[in-house]
């Protein structure tokens, strides 16, 4: 299964993940999933937290893949979990059922991105004098910093709509 297929809450493969390439694979999937259900989210969300959170994501999300796809990455079809993860977020009822669906996918595909991205900049050289690589480790840099923020975000909407 490839890692833009995982099932939800499942892990990054943080052991593969040295270069650009390997990082882009991972996480240009998963930006996709993350713009196309904030899309659904500007629609169907009506609490102003949740509303406000999707259109920081889909902002990020176009932001990441517009990147990626500059430093030659190709955005793959959806996968079948991602496909699913996709039409449940987009099959929930407009209202309280949508912003739980929505936020959960959001807790479980930040942590996967949060996740994948520290590993990168763990395990690829920083001193490497390919400009490419460069590049990829300064958008890691601030993807880490907006995923690690958006998880907290969509961790805090979970817990107070659980309340």
């Amino acid at each position: 299964m490839h890692n833009d297929q995982r099932s939800r809450g499942a892990r990054p493969d943080t052991d593969n993940v040295r270069s650009i390439q390997q990082y882009a694979a991972q996480a240009i999937g998963r930006a996709e999933l993350t713009r196309a259900a904030a899309q659904a989210a500007m629609e169907k969300a009506t609490r102003p937290d949740v509303r406000e959170l999707a259109g920081y994501e889909l902002m990020e999300a176009k932001a990441v893949i517009s990147c990626l796809k500059e430093l030659g990455a190709q955005v793959p079809p959806l996968g079948p979990d991602a496909r699913s993860a996709l039409e449940t977020i987009s099959n929930a009822s407009r209202g309280a059922a949508f912003d739980r669906t929505y936020i959960a996918a959001q807790c479980e595909n930040h942590a996967y991105l949060r996740d994948l991205t520290a590993a990168y900049l763990e395990n690829s050289d920083p001193q490497t004098p390919d400009a490419r690589e460069r590049q990829g480790r300064q958008l890691a840099a601030m993807a880490l910093c907006s995923a690690t923020e958006h998880a907290a975000i969509a961790n805090r909407i979970s817990r107070e709509i659980r309340s």
